[in-house]
């Protein structure tokens, strides 16, 4: 099912980011830009409708490799 997001959904949406993002931290030098995102502005302006972060794993080949 795709839906809204709900102001009940902010603190999940929060968390998946950070969990997704923290080990790029000492890469890039800095927090993700997802991990600060506002999503509370974000869903109370219905601005999510769904939420994905892909991440490539070694085994896993990408396209331009």
């Amino acid at each position: 099912m795709i839906r809204r997001a709900a102001p009940v959904d902010v603190n999940a949406l929060r968390a998946i980011a950070t969990a997704a993002y923290q080990s790029y931290v000492p890469r890039i030098g800095r927090v993700a830009a997802p991990t600060t995102a506002d999503y509370e502005q974000a869903v109370h302006g219905g601005q999510i409708v769904g939420f994905s972060i892909l991440i490539a794993q070694a085994e896993h080949p990408t396209r331009g490799k």
